[in-house]
């Protein structure tokens, strides 16, 4: 029932099979090593905590501007925020587990005649977390933590 052709092949399958049972401890190993395993294992608090973060401007929210304010007493404005931003940053010098970014915000018309424009100086921080499916800290794209001057 076997002819010669069947023994040749059931002799390249053997030689296959102990091939691949030295291989196959290798692959084991080197998926043990992996890095998606190294960083699983470094995604927890300490991880997010022993992020360093930056200070980031952001694009000035300019919504309906006052007409009758004239563009020198929006740099004064400008100014006046740059300040503010000045004593977050030092206070507040390099934010931990979190990317801070502030802007200006200057919205509105005054509510009375040649009165003050509503302006404000806004920081938002991003927080980092671990993101359990990918095994991996990942920086978060909404925040509910707000500084509002």
């Amino acid at each position: 029932m076997f002819g010669p052709a069947a023994a040749v092949q059931l002799n390249k399958n053997v030689k296959i099979v102990k091939q691949m049972k030295k291989i196959i401890p290798i692959i084991f190993c080197s998926f043990l090593l992996s890095p998606v395993n190294i960083q699983a294992q470094v995604c927890n608090t300490v991880a997010i905590m022993n992020v360093k973060g930056k200070w980031t401007t952001t694009a000035e929210n300019i919504v309906y501007p006052d007409n009758t304010f004239s563009s020198t007493q929006y740099n004064q404005l400008r100014t006046r925020l740059d300040k503010i931003a000045v004593l977050f940053k030092e206070a507040y010098p390099q934010p931990v587990g979190m990317e801070a970014a502030w802007y200006r915000s200057i919205r509105g018309n005054s509510l009375v005649e040649k009165g003050p424009v509503p302006y404000q100086f806004n920081a938002l921080y991003k927080s980092w977390y671990c993101n359990q499916n990918l095994h991996k800290l990942m920086l978060g794209t909404e925040t509910n933590t707000w500084s509002n001057v």
